[in-house]
């Protein structure tokens, strides 16, 4: 099937969330924030938009919390069986903020402002695979674990992008 367009109620915008729904990534206690694509779906996914506000935002640590996390995150795909198939951090976990930069391929991640500083990072899956996204099947999810506490972040969050479609193959090119 070839999709010149999608329609707006299959356009996906969210934010990774718990079991029990959306929570700010900032918590005291380890967390999984995942997306899992639903029964009745497939799952297309271009890009994560990632936002860290905190004060004091600075390489060699996270956040602003002063210094690198000891255990990190991990960023990767899940199938049903709860096999991780996809690990985008090569079997290492993500504990300090200029290590957005070489996940994600950008430059000058952190804006320094006066109050609480911005940490905006958008990772475009697509770029790397030939403007084709990254298909989840139902069941499927896109995972981010937190091991660690985070509560000293002012505001943490992950939006997922892509699109959605029932049981159907999408052709491109």
């Amino acid at each position: 099937m070839n999709i010149p367009y999608v329609d707006p109620q299959n356009m996906l915008y969210k934010f990774l969330a718990t079991s029990s729904g959306l929570v700010e990534m900032n918590s005291s206690i380890a967390y999984t924030f995942a997306y899992t694509t639903p029964s009745s779906q497939t799952a297309y996914l271009h890009r994560i938009n990632l936002m860290i506000v905190d004060s004091g935002i600075g390489f060699n640590e996270f956040g602003g919390l002063g210094s690198a996390l000891s255990t990190g995150l991990e960023l990767g795909i899940y199938d049903p069986e709860d096999n991780q198939v996809l690990d985008f951090m090569d079997g290492q976990s993500l504990v300090a903020n200029e290590e957005w930069g070489w996940l994600a391929g950008v430059d000058d991640i952190i804006t320094p402002v006066a109050g609480e500083d911005g940490l905006r990072v958008r990772f475009t899956f697509s770029k790397v695979t030939g403007d084709r996204p990254i298909k989840l099947e139902a069941g499927w999810s896109f995972r981010c674990i937190v091991a660690q506490n985070l509560d000293g972040i002012t505001k943490f969050r992950i939006m997922l992008q892509g699109f959605t479609v029932g049981h159907q193959d999408v052709q491109y090119g």
